[in-house]
C-alpha cells in the first residue's frame, strides 16, 4: 500500500494532535527545530489529504471535553479548569461542533419501540 503522507507529516501530526502529543505549533516547530510556517504548511497539506484525521483541538480543551465525558458538572469543571461557567459551555459547544458531536443513542432508540420487552432480558445477560 502507498503512503500519502510523508513521515515528517505524521511526526509533525503525532506531536500537534490532541490524543498524541497535544503541542502547539510552536511546540512542535521547536521540538522538530523547523520553522512555525513550516510546521502549519505540513499540517494544511496534511488536511488535504487526509481530513478525516482533522480537526485539532487545543490541550486544554481536550482536558476540558475528558472531564465533561465523564459526567463531570459545569460547575465543577469550572473550578476544576479555572474557567466560568460560560466559558466551560462556551467551549464543549465548540468542541461538539468541531467532533461533529451527538449524544449516544439509548438502548431503546438502538433497539427501537416495538422490541421493547426484549430490553429486560437482554439487560440480564
Amino acid at each position: 500500500m502507498e503512503r500519502c503522507i510523508s513521515k515528517l507529516q505524521e511526526t509533525v501530526y503525532r506531536l500537534v494532535h490532541h490524543e498524541f502529543g497535544g503541542k502547539t505549533v510552536a511546540e512542535a516547530a521547536m521540538a522538530l527545530e523547523i520553522p512555525e510556517t513550516a510546521v502549519e504548511r505540513l499540517l494544511a497539506e496534511m488536511e488535504e489529504i487526509a481530513p478525516q484525521l482533522f480537526p485539532l483541538i487545543p490541550r486544554a480543551d481536550w482536558s476540558l471535553w475528558n472531564d465533561w465525558l465523564e459526567l463531570t458538572t459545569v460547575p465543577d469543571l469550572a473550578v476544576r479548569h479555572s474557567l466560568s461557567e460560560r466559558t466551560v459551555n462556551y467551549r464543549i459547544a465548540k468542541i461538539k461542533k468541531l467532533l461533529d458531536y451527538t449524544k449516544p443513542p439509548t438502548k431503546t432508540e438502538l433497539l427501537g419501540w416495538r422490541d421493547m420487552d426484549q430490553v429486560e432480558f437482554i439487560e440480564r445477560f
